[in-house]
């Protein structure tokens, strides 16, 4: 792929194992996928890094989740960055690719929705796998240090030093480092130290939608008559059942079982507090899913599994000093576009791409902080707009995708697709399938659906004129009968 217009691609065979311009030591706050990445692509170009991170090591706790457990899809930006770093392959290893969308109606039977015409396929991927392998990556690299149990107290930006607590709380230590990344996802403590010092000059907000979720499995089912065991649905798609005002998600995962994501309003949640209600919600919405899980599953599930909310952040700017963030904590997003990860995958390929640009630019010592400045000048208005394409996309994968209207400019958005592939791309083959900045996906969609939708009109016209053409020389042919 390549990379966005106007900045230099990353050849990742030329990146050296010694010292470059961009050597120093850096301070990472954050232990997740981002920040496991963000080290990773730092090591590379030379740079000692530190990691920090408040909780135990994932990898040594076979019963702690990675967060959040809703499933990454894995799409072509995420793939770009780990591509650069030789870890795409370790990575797919493990994942499910999904083709298509697979619609499941109240009444009727399922349909697909291909994701594109040429076999284009996303990867259904565990946020603990992915998490486990970036940190053992991380740890392979002789540059990178890794420090769990330890919480950050105290961030000087200008400084680039941190003070950081012990798990019990007894204990601090300081740390100097030459920058600072904040990669400590949407509820970022340093993000939150770097707000206290710049209160004039930074702006925050965190919105909550009205709507929640809740997650729930449908297990394997190894041993039943399944035509797809040890999958109770057929595993290479991503299945949906829309229901205009809230859905149902599923994700499959290597041990045969589906991850399903419940969303909907929380004033629905709210009235769901018994098995009874459960149940009955799930029997007339989701029976097959109920028929797949089963009543008394369902009910343990459903009061054993929390219901959290959903947000985004508005952050400006994301960097000062010697400190910046990248990843969720600069531009959390609601999960609909399946781009969180991708986005703060490609934050970190971004970031490596501005470092190669600054070497013929900047002085040495201000390499990163030149870097970091050009990062968010260039990101903020991408960042921006995926929120928006978020927002949008919850309502068409919870309504518009049984609506026949809306299928229908599908097609002929396809087929504009398939006679011009260069000049006419899908807004979701863009978003999930190639590089190109989420605002220029905004403005190019924009464009095409003004013709799609101008093209769809067109053929309900014709149709209804043909259908009126119809009616009258019906009505002629009878009168004729009747006349005789």
């Amino acid at each position: 792929q390549e990379c966005p217009e106007g900045l230099t691609q990353v050849d990742s065979t030329k990146m050296t194992s010694g010292r470059d311009e961009a050597a120093g030591r850096v301070l990472v706050i954050g232990a997740g996928p981002v920040g496991c990445l963000q080290s990773v692509f730092l090591a590379r170009r030379g740079v000692q890094v530190d990691v920090f991170e408040a909780r135990p090591d994932l990898r040594q706790d076979a019963n702690r989740s990675a967060g959040r457990s809703i499933n990454f899809a894995l799409s072509e930006r995420g793939r770009s960055a780990l591509r650069a770093v030789q870890l795409e392959d370790a990575v797919l290893q493990d994942a499910i690719p999904m083709y298509s969308r697979m619609v499941h109606p109240v009444r009727g039977s399922s349909y697909e929705v291909p994701y594109g015409e040429r076999g284009e396929c996303i990867y259904s991927v565990g946020r603990r796998r992915i998490n486990e392998l970036l940190l053992n990556a991380a740890s392979a690299s002789a540059n990178v240090s890794l420090h769990f149990g330890v919480k950050l107290s105290k961030l000087n930006c200008e400084r680039g030093t941190v003070t950081l607590t012990a798990a019990d709380g007894d204990e601090e230590r300081a740390e100097q480092g030459d920058f600072v990344f904040g990669c400590d996802g949407i509820h970022s403590a340093s993000r939150h130290q770097m707000l206290q010092q710049c209160s004039d000059s930074h702006s925050f907000r965190e919105d909550y939608i009205d709507h929640g979720y809740k997650e729930l499995t449908i297990e394997s089912t190894s041993g039943s008559d399944s035509p797809h065991r040890p999958y109770a649905m057929p595993p290479n798609h991503l299945h949906i059942w829309p229901r205009k005002e809230f859905m149902l998600i599923a994700l499959p995962n290597p041990d045969g079982s589906f991850t399903c994501t419940l969303f909907m309003p929380m004033g629905i949640f709210e009235t769901l507090t018994t098995p009874d209600q459960a149940s009955k919600f799930f029997k007339q919405h989701f029976p097959d899913v109920l028929d797949l899980i089963g009543e008394s599953e369902l009910d343990h599930q459903f009061r054993s599994n929390p219901t959290s909310r959903l947000s985004y952040l508005h952050v400006s700017p994301w960097t000062t000093g010697k400190y910046c963030v990248v990843g969720d904590a600069a531009h959390a997003v609601v999960p609909f576009y399946g781009q969180g990860m991708n986005c703060g995958f490609e934050d970190c390929l971004l970031f490596d791409q501005l470092l190669q640009q600054c070497q013929q630019t900047a002085a040495s010592k201000d390499l990163l902080t030149a870097a970091a400045q050009l990062f968010y000048q260039h990101r903020k208005p991408d960042a921006d707009a995926l929120c928006q394409l978020s927002l949008e996309n919850y309502i068409e994968m919870r309504s518009k995708v049984s609506d026949p209207l809306f299928l229908m400019k599908k097609r002929i958005d396809s087929l504009i697709n398939y006679l011009f592939p260069h000049e006419w791309i899908p807004q979701y083959t863009m978003v999930a399938f190639t590089r190109t900045r989420y605002s220029d996906v905004i403005r190019r969609r924009d464009r095409q659906n003004t013709i799609v939708t101008s093209c769809a009109s067109g053929l309900v016209a014709c149709a209804l004129a043909a259908a009126a053409l119809l009616a009258v020389r019906c009505s002629q042919a009878l009168l004729k009968r009747t006349s005789v």
